[in-house]
């Protein structure tokens, strides 16, 4: 667990929000714990901007003073968010299952694969409107596979609403069901990978069933002429 992690903790065990700031109590207490996250933050050696200790009087703050409280625990909860933001999967954990990393290599070869269902998809003889909402599955799994990690649930997504196509009649969609079927076994061999080992390299798409696919005239896309 990193220290952003650690001091993310930290701030959750006595955090104050803005929307709980009505009595002067409530203030006090923002108070406290503003202080108090300026001081963990020198502990845990995690830089925070914009923020720093509230110095008052007494507890029956002036308008000014509510103001500059305010200001303060603002610009803490920004810096909340953020924290959680970088460190959500070390935060919930169960988010991690949810997830697969994609080097740009699994990227690529994800990638094209997805080429493959669209081509199928426009030439199967499907209605229109299935036809535009499995696209915009493919367009949404490609999101995620544009991304460092791509959520899981995308994969099954696409999954479900070819197989639904071909049970209500579909033709021609069984290559684009057995695409999918190739890359969600790999994607979720990747993942097991991922959660048991903590690998920091992830193997090659070839290693988990996922070969570089064969282009129309039967060679892979490396041994078509111009590529390296």
């Amino acid at each position: 667990m990193n220290r952003e992690t650690q001091f993310y903790q930290f701030l959750q065990q006595n955090r104050i929000r803005l929307a709980e700031l009505r009595s002067d109590i409530d203030y006090a207490r923002a108070v406290i714990y503003v202080n108090s996250a300026v001081e963990a933050a020198d502990q845990f050696e995690v830089p925070i901007s914009g923020v720093s200790k509230v110095r008052l009087q007494n507890v029956n703050l002036t308008e000014q003073e509510k103001h500059l409280v305010t200001a303060h625990l603002f610009q803490l909860e920004q810096f909340v968010t953020e924290l959680h933001s970088r460190n959500i999967f070390s935060i919930d954990g169960s988010l991690r299952r949810d997830f697969v990393s994609l080097d740009e290599d699994w990227r690529a070869r994800a990638t094209t694969y997805l080429d493959h269902i669209r081509k199928c998809v426009q030439e199967a003889e499907v209605e229109q409107l299935l036809r535009e909402n499995i696209l915009k599955k493919l367009n949404n799994l490609q999101a995620e596979i544009d991304r460092s990690r791509a959520h899981i649930h995308s994969f099954s997504e696409v999954f479900l609403v070819l197989t639904n196509a071909v049970s209500e009649g579909a033709k021609k969609l069984d290559p684009a069901v057995k695409i999918v079927e190739r890359i969600a076994g790999a994607i979720y061999g990747l993942q097991k990978i991922e959660n048991e080992e903590q690998k920091k390299s992830l193997p090659p798409p070839e290693r988990l069933g996922l070969p570089e696919p064969e282009t129309n005239d039967g060679t892979k896309k490396s041994d078509s002429p111009g590529s390296s």
